[in-house]
């Protein structure tokens, strides 16, 4: 399914000439969708977006480079927006939130996607267990955007 983006046009993750169309990540197509991107194991961070929107709903996009299996270069950048984000957190202690490590978790729950990307266990199964991660983002839904690869 394909929807259009509430991201403005020209911002920061997307350009002006941008045509607004991402894929909808659905709860029976995230196998695939992670296969593809290797589980964003080691897949770098490139950008953190949070936005308030006037309707006061807030939005989150994530900007990553990650392995890519359908790539002619093996790389692409993702760009991954949580609408209507229910809860967001961020803290980077000693080590840095960078690099996924641990790759990205990505489940559902109580009608809210749930986004891991500092892992607290291999595979959370509980919203407490996605809760103890320093970096997760849960939202309403969730929508997704391959880029070719660059270092931004």
């Amino acid at each position: 399914m394909k929807m259009v983006s509430s991201t403005p046009a020209g911002s920061p993750s997307q350009p002006a000439d941008w045509n607004e169309i991402m894929d909808k990540l659905e709860e029976s197509a995230i196998g695939g969708f992670l296969d593809r991107f290797n589980s964003f194991n080691d897949a770098i961070v490139r950008r953190v977006e949070h936005h308030y929107c006037a309707s006061g709903q807030q939005q989150a996009t994530l900007t990553l480079s990650s392995q890519d299996q359908q790539a002619d270069t093996g790389w692409s950048n993702v760009v991954i927006v949580v609408d209507r984000v229910a809860e967001i957190l961020f803290r980077e202690g000693k080590s840095t939130r960078q690099i996924l490590s641990d790759g990205l978790n990505v489940a559902w729950f109580e009608g809210n996607v749930w986004c891991d990307l500092s892992p607290y266990c291999a595979d959370p199964e509980t919203i407490d267990e996605f809760r103890r991660s320093d970096f997760y983002i849960s939202g309403q839904v969730i929508s997704w955007r391959v880029e070719p690869y660059r270092e931004e």
